[in-house]
């Protein structure tokens, strides 16, 4: 499989970067003794999913290249400009790998960032022979320990599942609780302990439903549902599944409360779900797209000239993935600092409550680097994402 040097797309960004002119490029290293380093040109490493049953989720890749395009019409950061090569890891642990060695080995790039829990979940254990720094859009649960390059962006989902059952017991006062999930590194982790989690807050774990991330038919999987007689169902799975689910529970009259995980919130669920999506819950770790703070507006309106899909979750995943790379670029070279691998991380590891792109709460510790550590619950209110609650510390786990 061949890399492809692709122009960036369209892009999107809320740093406040210093933006300077940019310089020449020259070979793999350039004249800065820097993989990746093209004399004032980065090379961007980017495994993404672009085909397989989770395509949806180019729109992450659509998203990273629509930022750096934007900060490239503006001049760059610090004096230097993005070039990003993409491959598709079509969400395969294998093919993801394949990917990973590509770039890093034989593209030379400066780092390489990966959308994906399955295809993260892969590359991982390659960490120390790829040695560039790593950036994953993927469940924080995939790191056990602090990894020296490796950054997480999404929270742990375990995490996160403790929040939404916390949110069903307290504030939507339902006691009854059963979670449906994508069968897989998405759904899987949070059963070590949300049964318990619920049980100890004065709730009644009373199902758990398991399904392939491939599934069409939910009919069983509703009706299993329905017979646990769940008032609150937590559904961890993509924006099809979450549809899928809602739409066979509703024809067998099962209406429970549903709580989905924030990667479905994007306009491709809505348009999936009809009239099932209004209503629904969603925890989430991002400024809301329909919010009009400065980050969400240079956002919207920038990738709504691409494509209107792009305004939503998915999109904001992109974006924000590649307003951390700025981050780490920016201070990495300020007061004249060099680029490199252990400069970039340095300067990730000083976010603290930074605003990175719409992640109002980007923060990273040499110890620490497993992505967002709090969140909001959204619901779905006339076809929009509405915030229902302010941000708030995620539960830790036991």
């Amino acid at each position: 499989m061949r890399a492809r040097i692709l122009p960036v797309g369209i892009a999107v960004a809320i740093l406040s970067i210093s933006l300077a002119a940019c310089g020449s490029s020259g070979s793999a290293s350039g004249n800065s003794g820097t993989q990746g380093v093209q004399g004032k040109t980065i090379l961007i490493g980017s495994s993404a999913i672009l085909s397989g049953p989770e395509s949806p989720y180019a729109e992450i890749a659509q998203g990273l290249n629509a930022y750096l395009d934007y900060v490239n019409s503006q001049g760059g950061v610090g004096g230097y400009r993005f070039k990003v090569v993409q491959e598709d890891n079509a969400y395969q642990a294998s093919q993801a790998v394949a990917v990973a060695r590509t770039l890093v080995f034989q593209d030379k790039t400066f780092l390489l960032t990966m959308a994906g829990t399955t295809p993260t979940q892969a590359v991982l254990p390659l960490a120390s022979q790829l040695k560039v720094p790593l950036l994953f859009v993927a469940n924080a649960d995939l790191v056990k320990k602090t990894l020296p390059n490796v950054y997480g962006e999404e929270p742990s989902f375990s995490r996160e599942a403790l929040f939404d059952a916390n949110y069903a017991l307290k504030t939507l006062k339902t006691t009854k609780i059963a979670y449906a999930y994508e069968n897989d590194d998405i759904g899987q982790p949070p059963l070590s302990v949300l049964p318990k989690y619920v049980s100890s807050n004065g709730g009644s774990f009373v199902g758990q439903v398991g399904f392939p991330a491939t599934a069409t038919d939910y009919s069983s999987y509703a009706s299993q549902l329905k017979a646990s007689a769940a008032q609150t169902v937590i559904v961890f799975a993509g924006p099809p599944n979450l549809a899928g689910l809602q739409k066979a529970a509703a024809s067998i009259g099962y209406t429970p409360k549903w709580i989905g995980l924030f990667a479905s919130v994007t306009p491709a669920y809505v348009t999936l779900a009809g009239p099932q999506a209004d209503g629904t819950y969603f925890d989430n770790y991002f400024e809301t797209t329909a919010s009009t703070t400065p980050s969400v507006n240079l956002f919207r309106s920038t990738v709504s000239k691409v494509s209107p899909s792009l305004v939503g979750l998915l999109g904001e995943l992109g974006w924000t993935d590649g307003a951390l790379i700025a981050a780490g670029v920016k201070g990495a070279v300020a007061n004249g600092g060099k680029l490199t691998d252990q400069s970039f991380e340095s300067a990730l590891n000083k976010l603290n409550h930074a605003q990175v792109g719409v992640w109002p709460d980007a923060t990273f510790t040499a110890q620490a680097h497993s992505g967002a550590t709090s969140a909001d619950i959204l619901q779905v209110q006339n076809g929009s994402f509405v915030p229902v609650t302010k941000f708030t510390a995620l539960p830790e786990l036991p």
